[in-house]
């Protein structure tokens, strides 16, 4: 019994004892004021705010909601927000949302290629055409013995068969 307790104390010893892979510490906090905050509503689907921080944040949004009928029905959205990165840079983004779909912009935002002939847009598109094959269909139960074996095979000779058709 005391080797069971000696054995739990050395455990609990071991795992309270600090880890070599913790995390850096966090940054220091940095406390961040509102200069600018504006918001507007019509009443009828339509809307626009804006925010400006001290940290150098910015976003504006507006959008409407299109009727049923027209060429765009539902909702159109557009905006931009940038901020500054770890790195001090300032990073930017566009974007409209509607029945495309959320459609962003920046000049650090990844892009397709541009011609479709090209190695990085060839291989995207066999990346595509691979996730989008069927699965390959299971054997079937009631197939008979021998079904899936190769042409060249030799099929098992019956015995009530005439010689000359074995």
């Amino acid at each position: 019994m005391k080797y069971v307790i000696l054995a739990a104390v050395v455990f609990a010893v071991a795992l309270a004892r600090p880890q070599e892979d913790d995390p850096a510490p966090a940054a220091p906090t940095q406390n961040v004021t509102i200069l600018s905050s504006d918001t507007e509503n019509d009443g009828k689907g339509g809307f626009k705010w804006t925010y400006e921080t001290s940290d150098g944040s910015k976003a504006e949004q507006e959008g409407h909601t299109n009727p049923p009928g027209s060429d765009n029905p539902g909702e159109v959205i557009q905006g931009s927000y940038s901020y500054v990165g770890p790195d001090g840079k300032t990073y930017s983004i566009s974007y409209i949302a509607d029945q495309n779909g959320f459609q962003p912009k920046g000049d650090f935002l990844p892009t397709p290629p541009s011609d479709p002939n090209s190695p990085a847009a060839l291989a995207l598109s066999r990346s595509a055409a691979r996730s989008a094959a069927p699965a390959p269909e299971a054997p079937v139960a009631d197939e008979p013995a021998g079904a899936d074996a190769p042409a060249d095979a030799e099929a098992p000779a019956d015995a009530d068969a005439p010689a000359d058709r074995r």
